[in-house]
């Protein structure tokens, strides 16, 4: 049974950027290599499990998060057995460090 894909919207972002600064070359090839990226991400609704973990984004998210490799680029992404679900979460070149985890909310201080 097929699992289904679920790209974050910051990842759709981080996708069109990298594509436009690849289109600053060629449009064909932006236009390719975004299409071959989606490609990717959507064979994960048959192997989920088949990329490894990415044991520091693990540490930083809180559960298992895994990692698909797409060329000069790393998709993570984490995998719901119960919803049949693979959420893709963080997409990012491969040489730069992930983006430090959004520090929880304050809360209300009550005097």
């Amino acid at each position: 049974m097929k699992f289904r894909v679920i790209v974050a919207q910051r990842v759709r972002f981080a996708i069109l950027d990298a594509a436009l600064f690849i289109a600053d070359r060629s449009v064909d090839r932006a236009f390719a290599w975004q299409d071959d990226v989606y490609r990717k991400l959507e064979e994960l609704q048959m192997w989920p499990r088949a990329n490894p973990i990415d044991e520091a984004a693990s540490a930083r998210q809180g559960g298992e998060i895994r990692k698909r490799s797409l060329g000069n680029y790393v998709a993570n992404y984490r995998v719901n057995d119960d919803a049949r679900v693979v959420e893709v979460i963080d997409f990012r070149d491969a040489a730069r460090l992930p983006e430090p985890p959004e520090p929880p909310e304050p809360p209300d201080r009550v005097e």
